[in-house]
């Protein structure tokens, strides 16, 4: 490369770099919301201010919607407006809502004390829409000439009006489509000391709400998932507020159950599902605790599957006869250790680890007032002579008191 080539090149980037570090200081606004809304739906968008190299003392703006396509709800100050003053919320805010938007103008401070550093993402406004027609495309955005009068979109710095950038928002609107979950809870479960384990989970249906009309089911079919390492099911029962026509439960399969649900075999009994419980599965363990000699739960896994059973049934819910695919929300579920086996006192009733006098008054409570029992027969038997009964109580306070 020639010398001269070389300067030129030089130069071109200089400008280049000079032009770019000029463009990055301008303030700018810039609208941020969701990418996609349903009709109907209502939702949330904000107005955020990057102001790279500038101290700010206010600012002034319009937002400038398609009213055929959204309606503005209301407006509240984003958070920055509501911490820079010092913590406090802006000392004057001006805002006007219109039927295609809104505008606002703001001091932060009366006195002058407190200005808007260099930064960016600052929360000045966020608006509340709800969406009205389908469209692939609709705008949020800064504008000028919002409002009446007209608003012009600036910052203020020093005394003096500073022009800024607009950044729009775009996002789709479409017609909400029917959608439900099929909902797995987490669970928590505790070995008995004898390594044995027994728990229940009650499934739960719920349709989406996103905005599409509640609807009537006719029935479902579901499948879910376990380790059969730790687990094994012994046991399925509808959950629903009535007795289907038909229900077909499978067992079989040792990694999950299956269940198939027709409401009415009529179409006579429809169900909409909002949290609905729909099939309770009891589980007990395939082996003795593995826990047994360790302190720590050990996690597994419900998990929503379309490959149980044979042939494997797949998850649907029906809707005037028509399948929808439920999305999935998988249960944990923890298992954790046994209690520890209490060390044996004989005449330690309540296995408080003590013989005092409450172990007496607990026997008491137990032999006449029906109150509560721990199974120890050994324990309770005090005066060792293969019963129990008020001997053993009064055996208790004699060796107490007497």
């Amino acid at each position: 490369m020639s010398q001269k080539i070389f300067v030129a090149f030089l130069a071109a980037l200089t400008v280049s770099l000079t032009m770019s570090s000029l463009e990055a200081q301008v303030p700018a606004f810039r609208a941020t919301g969701p990418s996609t809304a349903s009709v109907g739906a209502t939702f949330e968008a904000a107005i955020l201010l990057n102001t790279p190299a500038t101290e700010l003392q206010g600012w002034a703006y319009g937002v400038c919607i398609d009213p055929t396509l959204l309606q503005i709800e209301s407006v509240a100050l984003g958070s920055t407006a509501l911490t820079a003053n010092g913590g406090d919320s802006i000392f004057f805010h001006q805002l006007q809502i219109t039927a295609d938007g809104y505008t606002v103008g703001a001091l932060i401070s009366g006195t002058g004390a407190n200005n808007l550093p260099p930064g960016n993402d600052y929360e000045l406004s966020i608006g509340s829409y709800t969406a009205l027609a389908e469209t692939t495309t609709t705008s949020i955005s800064p504008c000028d000439g919002q409002g009446a009068p007209p608003v012009q979109s600036i910052v203020v710095e020093n005394g003096q009006p500073i022009p800024t950038d607009l950044i729009p928002h775009s996002l789709g609107i479409e017609f909400p489509q029917l959608a439900y979950t099929a909902i797995a809870p987490d669970t928590q479960a505790t070995y008995r000391a004898t390594g044995e384990l027994e728990f229940s989970v009650t499934v739960l249906l719920d349709q989406i709400d996103n905005g599409f009309p509640l609807s009537q089911t006719q029935g479902f079919s579901l499948g879910l998932g376990h380790d059969p390492a730790l687990l094994q099911v012994t046991g399925l029962e509808s959950a629903l507020p009535f007795e289907p026509d038909f229900i077909q439960f499978g067992l079989s399969e040792p990694n999950g159950w299956t269940v198939g649900v027709v409401y009415s075999l009529t179409g006579a009994v429809e169900l909409a599902l909002v949290d609905q419980p729909a099939i309770t599965a009891t589980y007990t363990n395939t082996t003795p605790s593995p826990l047994a000699g360790n302190d720590q739960p050990v996690m597994t896994t419900l998990e929503w599957s379309d490959s149980i059973g044979n042939p494997p049934v797949v998850n649907v819910i029906v809707v005037q006869g028509a399948s929808f695919a439920p999305e999935f929300d998988d249960g944990i579920v923890t298992l954790d250790p046994p209690p520890p086996i209490p060390e044996f006192r004989r005449g330690d009733a309540n296995q408080d680890a003590t013989v005092d006098l409450s172990d007496g008054i607990w026997m008491l409570n137990e032999l006449f007032q029906g109150g509560p029992s721990f199974d120890c027969s050994g324990a309770m038997d005090v005066n060792f002579d293969g019963q129990y009964n008020a001997a053993d109580a009064i055996s208790i306070f004699s060796w107490l008191f007497l």
